[in-house]
């Protein structure tokens, strides 16, 4: 660990919930919150207020990727950029306007994904060197976005990290893959890919525990987290270095101290994916796990304890996805289309199929209620 961040100062919480500032804007709920665009000129933040279905934008400058939210104040998003990972940035969703912006320390870009601590005091980034693919959890103090320190992940390429509900350990995704300074440059090391799972101390930087991969040519990128600490990862197989045709799942289960297990019913269906997971999310209170595809144009829904395909969803260049409460899932696709689906009946839309003409939501989703002071 380096940097001012030490176990004191990350355990001692002292600077408590933040008091919501007054706000010329109604808080309409909950909302459903994407980064969006397609040029730098629209590159952003959409945000879509479930109330009124209606969607604002926020514009950032650069193309975001996965968010997360202050849990003390979750009207604050931070939006983290990828491919080239250059940027990160606050933006206040009530408000629609971004509050403040930074770039990746020398040496350092941003993968794509973080997370705010419980205490709203720190918030921690994915990151990697460029040089040499290494993984880091940026430590940053988020009252300023200020960069206090980094731990490793143990890894190469890390992607998605999330805190587990211990509050004390962070989980990511290795992917095991190197891909130099260029924004869209393939990998480098096929050969010698070492994708994992670890579970990293955040008070040390310490690793736990780590899991491999039975495929090491599947590079695990998603997660999606329990609240029992179950671990549901995703993988985006490398076909090229695979040798043969024969569909491999794509999703594995985890959990602390217990073999990993790959979710493997409805092989047709995973063959469907193209050998690509974009998103993966829990449905709040259900063993349900879903994942997209934008590739393969499609969604499916696991029973994860018992290893069962429940049901699918077809919507072109389907990526975002969200768990929210009632359990139900949330999905958007770049065309602009947002559906709700039934988490214990999957298939089954709630609410008829909306499309914003103006709209390309990106990768991932995020559900926010302001209002209520928590955030999924």
């Amino acid at each position: 660990m380096s940097g001012a961040f030490t176990r004191r100062a990350l355990l001692a919480g002292g600077f408590g919930a933040w008091a919501l500032a007054g706000c010329r804007h109604p808080v309409e709920g909950e909302y459903v919150v994407s980064a969006a665009g397609d040029a730098p000129a629209s590159f952003g933040v959409a945000i879509y207020a479930v109330s009124s279905q209606t969607v604002r934008s926020v514009v950032t400058g650069f193309r975001g990727h996965g968010l997360a939210a202050r849990s003390t104040r979750p009207r604050e998003v931070a939006v983290f950029g990828r491919r080239p990972g250059r940027f990160l940035a606050l933006v206040d969703l009530v408000e629609a306007e971004v509050l403040q912006r930074i770039e990746a320390p020398t040496g350092r870009r941003f993968q794509g994904h973080g997370e705010f601590t419980p205490d709203g005091r720190w918030l921690l980034a994915s990151e990697e060197d460029p040089d040499t693919g290494e993984g880091f959890i940026g430590l940053y103090d988020a009252r300023e976005l200020s960069r206090q320190g980094e731990l490793p992940t143990h890894g190469l390429g890390p992607h998605e990290l999330r805190l587990a509900p211990d509050g004390a350990t962070v989980v990511v995704a290795n992917g095991g893959l190197r891909t130099g300074h260029e924004p869209e440059a393939p990998p480098t090391n096929l050969d010698t890919m070492d994708s994992s799972l670890a579970y990293v101390e955040l008070s040390t930087g310490r690793l736990l525990e780590q899991v491999r991969v039975s495929e090491p040519k599947s590079s695990l990128r998603h997660l999606g987290l329990a609240e029992d600490g179950t671990v549901v990862v995703g993988a985006q197989l490398q076909r090229e270095a695979v040798g043969h045709a024969d569909v491999l799942p794509l999703v594995m289960v985890h959990r602390r101290g217990a073999p990993a297990r790959w979710l493997d019913d409805g092989l047709a269906l995973v063959g469907a994916l193209h050998d690509y997971v974009g998103s993966v999310a829990v449905a709040p209170g259900a063993h349900v796990v879903g994942l997209t595809s934008p590739r393969g144009n499609l969604a499916l829904f696991y029973d994860y304890e018992r290893n069962v395909l429940l049901g699918s969803q077809r919507l072109a260049d389907v990526c975002g996805l969200a768990g929210v409460a009632g359990g139900r899932f949330v999905l958007t696709a770049s065309t602009g289309a947002l559906a709700t689906v039934e988490a214990t009946t999957p298939g089954a839309l709630v609410g008829p199929l909306q499309r914003f003409a103006s709209v390309r939501f990106d990768n991932h989703l995020l559900t926010v209620n302001p209002g209520q002071g928590s955030a999924s």
